[in-house]
């Protein structure tokens, strides 16, 4: 009998061990047309990037998320090298016109940077602007090769 129950929980505890985990792969879709985003608010000027996500497929699988990503040491220029906060409004949304995130765009650091701005359902043309949030600042940056603003989905 004792050699039973051991044979049982040996066999139990082989069945519970979990398989690995793997790593998810996201789809990745950089803004249509924005290879360079300058945001800038000044007494001189107000200057708003606009993203337009296009063409995501019907089939997208799960939320589609709104990330901000940068590499350690990818050159992002800010006012003064000093955080600069970014509203994100929806454009053509269920919400025109509504703030649904906000990023702080900060200079080169010694490590990578990323944020998830926020989640949606994934819609075939996903739209968003880009503004200064405060009363003045400056962000500039170059869009693509896994670096900037981008959406994810079927993650």
């Amino acid at each position: 009998m004792q050699f039973s129950t051991l044979f049982v929980a040996a066999a139990l505890s082989a069945l519970s061990l979990a398989a690995p985990v793997e790593k998810r792969t996201c789809t990745v879709q950089f803004p249509y047309g924005a290879s360079q985003v300058v945001i800038d608010k000044s007494a001189a000027a107000n200057t708003q990037q606009t993203l337009p996500f296009t063409n995501v497929p019907s089939n997208a699988g799960g939320p589609c998320s709104l990330v901000a990503k940068f590499p350690a040491g990818y050159a992002v220029d800010t006012t003064n090298n000093a955080p600069v906060q970014v509203n994100v409004i929806d454009v053509d949304g269920p919400a025109p016109g509504a703030i649904v995130g906000s990023v702080n765009f900060v200079a080169p650091g010694a490590q990578d940077s990323f944020v998830t701005i926020n989640s949606f359902a994934c819609r075939p043309t996903m739209t968003y602007n880009l503004q200064i949030a405060g009363a003045s600042g400056h962000v500039d940056f170059v869009e693509g090769n896994g670096a900037g603003v981008y959406m994810t989905y079927s993650c």
